[in-house]
């Protein structure tokens, strides 16, 4: 399915450059599975990941609420916390490789996310990254991050939803995957994520009646769909020679690491230009 355009999802230009900044064995897992790591968004350090801002948690009060007026016998309560079970329980579901908006490279992020006398940057560009996964099983999708103030408040750019005239057929779970809080704008983050549920009956019901609603909280609390299994992580098959444009050694790298660098993207028949990070580079008095 590759990379597919979604609604949802703002992708900057085919021409914007992108950083992926990782350790040297990440590096060679790489070169030899020829596939990117995508991270559990639940693993990540951040607990806000995929987190739900009110304005999606007031549409599923407010149709917890409708359907609990309608439907005989239907605990309000007992409604919104197999929701919230569920909403928990979708982070499991999402996969996400960040990289690194920018045209140069950033110390910021040659420090957090490599290992500064061995680390390398990928230097892409959006267009390579969405042609590298043409051959892939898996659709993914490509979008910046919008970066939050509070997830607690009322209106929340990006997220094209009236919580007040907005129904739960109008939430698109990939919406929580595209938000951060202020405090990472440093890292303006471009992600690809991969949607990978498990089967469930209850992913696409339209609930109707009350045997509905028990589907729902059998599976959601304390059934199947808490206990189904998800992998922590994916490797999704790429064109290393489309993905990369260029590859950087980190600005305190010795040589023998470039060197190593450089014979290893022979081996693996890349041609691909190997530099030293200009962060490095002595200044001339």
């Amino acid at each position: 399915m590759a990379y597919t355009e979604h609604k949802l999802f703002k992708t900057p230009y085919d021409e914007i450059v992108i950083w992926r900044y990782i350790d040297l064995p990440a590096f060679i897992y790489l070169l030899q599975e020829k596939k990117l790591f995508f991270r559990r968004i639940d693993k990540f350090d951040d607990p806000f990941e995929a987190a739900c801002p009110k304005p999606i948690r007031k549409i599923y009060e407010q149709h917890a609420r409708t359907l609990s007026e309608s439907i005989q016998n239907l605990n309000k309560e007992s409604l919104d916390e197999s929701y919230k079970n569920e909403r928990e329980k979708y982070r499991e579901f999402f996969y996400v490789s960040a990289w690194h908006i920018n045209d140069f490279e950033s110390s910021a992020m040659w420090k957090i996310y490599s290992c500064l006398t061995k680390g390398i940057a990928i230097k892409s560009t959006v267009g390579r990254l969405k042609e590298s996964f043409k051959n892939s099983q898996q659709e993914v999708n490509i979008g910046k991050i919008n970066y939050l103030k509070n997830y607690e408040d009322d209106n929340i750019p990006g997220l094209n939803i009236d919580s007040v005239t907005a129904s739960l057929e109008d939430v698109n779970v990939l919406a929580v995957t595209l938000i951060k809080r202020k405090s990472f704008e440093f890292e303006n983050e471009l992600r690809a994520v991969i949607f990978n549920p498990p089967k469930s009956e209850i992913m696409n019901l339209n609930i109707k009646n009350l045997d509905d609603i028990k589907k729902i909280q059998e599976e959601s609390k304390e059934g199947a769909l808490l206990k189904k299994e998800t992998p922590e992580s994916l490797s999704v098959p790429v064109d290393l020679n489309v993905l990369i444009d260029s590859i950087y050694v980190s600005p305190t790298g010795e040589r023998w690491i470039f060197n190593i660098i450089e014979n290893l993207v022979k081996d693996y028949n890349l041609d691909k230009k190997v530099y030293f990070s200009k962060l490095g580079e002595n200044p001339i008095y």
